[in-house]
């Protein structure tokens, strides 16, 4: 699990203006919650910061069988990236193995209450992987195929 430390709110500096807070350090402070001085008053962050913005998070499991634990493990998670080893159809194969079908993978991720699921690690006996795809998207429809190299966007939350 990676997980981004939270943010502090944003800064609305019309209310900072309206306190008498001058621009530059105190600003600055304020934005890093700190607590200033103006004019012999004390202006806390609380009064020109909106609510905290949580960090963003990226679960990773590979090689692996899905589970109830797994699942509340990655509660949350912004980006499941699961593996997808095998088609349902070659479940046994899966058990056998110790890996996860695409539905498997999905149903972890929909229990979860992940946001999107990355699938990884298919058998090379699958020449198209967009059947495993096109199953997981049945349970759970933000489902894409991780690929070497990628790169996923995982917007900032509260923004």
């Amino acid at each position: 699990m990676f997980e981004e430390t939270p943010r502090p709110g944003v800064f609305d500096s019309s209310k900072a203006a309206a306190l008498g807070v001058p621009q530059g350090k105190k600003w600055s402070s304020l934005q890093h919650g700190r607590s200033v001085v103006v004019e012999g008053r004390t202006i806390r962050p609380s009064e020109v910061l909106g609510p905290r913005r949580l960090g963003r998070s990226v679960g990773y499991s590979g090689d692996t069988r899905p589970s109830a634990a797994l699942a509340r493990f990655f509660s949350g998670v912004d980006l499941l990236i699961f593996d997808s080893t095998f088609a349902a159809k070659d479940a046994d194969k899966a058990v056998e193995r110790k890996h996860s079908t695409s539905v498997e993978a999905a149903e972890v991720a929909k229990k979860a209450r992940a946001k999107r699921l990355a699938l990884t690690h298919f058998s090379a006996r699958y020449r198209n992987i967009s059947g495993l795809v096109r199953q997981a998207r049945e349970v759970f429809p933000e489902t894409f195929a991780a690929s070497d190299g990628m790169f996923v966007d995982i917007p900032a939350k509260g923004q």
